[in-house]
């Protein structure tokens, strides 16, 4: 099993994200200039959010079927928009584990993490700071309140394939 040493020289948080894959992979930095952003949705229709993929395309051969990335939401409004999901291996959709973390500016923001398989009632949990969601199927929509921003940290883990549609 693989070993790391982790020194913090400050005050400072750590996310830890990985997903099973069968060859170990070798070690490497990202640095800022690796972080593709994508700027998703508009305010008008209250879905704006900006993706940060911190292994996204430029790290493919390097890291399985892992994809990790960092998405903020402007205040008020829906990420996950419109209602999608990646929990089939078919044309125009891929499968997918997930996991979401939440932190919210200000803190005392809070959202709303909607998810439901196809035909079935959607199930609603309110999402604060330090909430995480995990999830392998349905559709996921999120939506963060009025005055909020909200910050998810997201990993996901490609079933057959790294590439999400």
């Amino acid at each position: 099993m693989p070993r790391c040493e982790i020194t913090a020289l400050g005050d400072c948080e750590i996310a830890i994200a990985g997903g099973r894959w069968r060859e170990p992979m070798a070690p490497f930095r990202v640095v800022p200039e690796d972080v593709d952003m994508v700027d998703v949705g508009s305010n008008e229709t209250k879905s704006r959010r900006r993706i940060f993929h911190i292994l996204g395309n430029k790290q493919a051969d390097r890291v399985g079927r892992l994809l990790v990335s960092e998405l903020y939401a402007d205040e008020g409004c829906w990420s996950g928009y419109p209602p999608h999901k990646h929990d089939t291996g078919r044309p125009g959709e891929t499968a997918h584990e997930e996991l979401y973390h939440w932190r919210f500016d200000p803190s005392s923001g809070f959202g709303t993490q909607l998810w439901h398989e196809e035909e079935k009632e959607p199930h609603v949990y309110v999402t604060r700071s330090g909430d995480t969601f995990a999830f392998s199927t349905g559709y996921h929509p999120t939506a963060t309140s009025p005055g909020h921003a909200s910050y998810i940290f997201t990993i996901l883990v490609g079933k057959t394939q790294r590439s999400l549609v």
